[in-house]
């Protein structure tokens, strides 16, 4: 399934997801994968795929032919993201996948240096501008609204808010079976994007992220505890 986080700011945005995807065997149990949810689209934005992991053979076909030249997208978002984005459905019905459905969110910025955030649900979905802090993908997407826009006035750096995103990934994994949990060995992977710098997608460290999310956690039941204990 995937669940991904985005969250916008006036300088910068940072994008999170969990790692594990399953596969879709004709007949039998799916079995869970570890794979990166998070890939670099037309050189300086980022891309995200929830749900249907099958799409990602499509973006590689499209990065393809970006890279070869037979096509060609403005690099301001948005210009060439919803053009991006039609091309990337294309292939997609092209190929077969007219029924499977995938969220994708697309993420850079304009030439002025503002940024945008974008979602579609392919086959069918309209393109429209995502929230500026906002989750997608499973079913408890609703639930890591609730922690984002809980802690979100916490966060005054970009470091607080991949913290912010990753802490949301690691909760909903323990609800959402769905979505990988690092404590199976699914990594999680964040980028901060930045207007005019190439992106780099970060997988995580397993036992340093678990680390401060669980540090995280212990915080917040001691805050709560505190708030009790003065009554």
């Amino acid at each position: 399934m995937t669940l991904i986080v985005s969250i916008k700011t006036d300088d910068f945005i940072v994008m999170a997801a969990d790692g594990m995807a399953y596969t879709r065997p004709q007949a039998g149990a799916a079995t869970p994968y570890e794979t990166q949810k998070l890939h670099v689209a037309n050189v300086s934005w980022i891309i995200g795929f929830a749900r249907w992991a099958g799409i990602e053979v499509q973006h590689q076909e499209l990065e393809s032919q970006i890279e070869k030249g037979v096509m060609d997208f403005d690099s301001d978002v948005r210009i060439g993201g919803p053009a991006y984005l039609e091309a990337l459905r294309t292939l997609l019905k092209k190929s077969g996948g007219k029924s499977e459905q995938s969220v994708v969110r697309l993420a850079g910025f304009d030439r002025n240096g503002n940024p945008h955030v974008y979602e579609v649900v392919f086959p069918d979905g309209q393109l429209y501008p995502a929230a500026n802090a906002s989750a997608c993908g499973v079913p408890a997407a609703a639930t890591a609204q609730w922690i984002i826009n809980l802690l979100f006035a916490c966060c005054h750096s970009p470091d607080d808010y991949r913290d912010l995103a990753l802490f949301t990934i690691s909760q909903i994994a323990k609800i959402e079976l769905t979505v990988g949990d690092m404590k199976k060995g699914y990594r999680l992977s964040s980028c901060v994007l930045r207007a005019g710098v190439p992106p780099e997608i970060k997988p995580c460290d397993i036992s340093c992220t678990l680390a401060r999310t669980d540090e995280c956690e212990d915080m917040l039941c001691s805050a709560f505890t505190n708030f009790l204990s003065h009554r």
